[in-house]
């Protein structure tokens, strides 16, 4: 039998008062919300949510990954959201991503998609273990 690993991942952000348009944050594309535009989303608040499962398929060598993803954004002004060419996520915005895992679950290959207006979008990584001997 192969390994199995689940993994839930949540971020929020919130500033209070009036924070300089570069306080806010961006949401959108991988590691946020994949399947929507790379930091299409912004907001004063922001949240974030996914969760991963993984397999291996007989061999280390070949993982199945699969994921569900959702974010939030909100109390952007409309001067901060022109600057950044975003807009607020308009509720709880959704994807989805499957793909595999090469060569100990180093190499990610992903395709993700995102429901409510979102698009596909094929996504190549590595595992953030290895970022820092990058």
């Amino acid at each position: 039998s192969g390994v199995r690993e689940l993994a839930l991942r949540a971020h929020a952000w919130s500033w209070f008062g009036d924070p300089l348009p570069q306080g806010h944050r961006l949401l959108g594309g991988r590691r946020t919300l994949p399947g929507y535009p790379f930091h299409g989303f912004a907001g004063q608040h922001v949240g974030a949510a996914s969760v991963e499962v993984s397999t291996d398929l007989g061999t280390p060598l070949l993982r199945l990954r699969g994921a569900v993803h959702s974010g939030w954004s909100g109390g952007a002004d409309a001067d901060v959201l022109s600057r950044w060419d975003a807009e607020e996520t308009d509720g709880v915005r959704s994807a989805f991503s499957i793909g595999v895992g090469l060569f100990w679950d180093i190499l990610h290959m992903d395709a993700a998609r995102g429901w409510n207006g979102g698009e596909w979008q094929a996504i190549l990584s590595i595992d953030r273990l290895w970022w820092d001997h990058l």
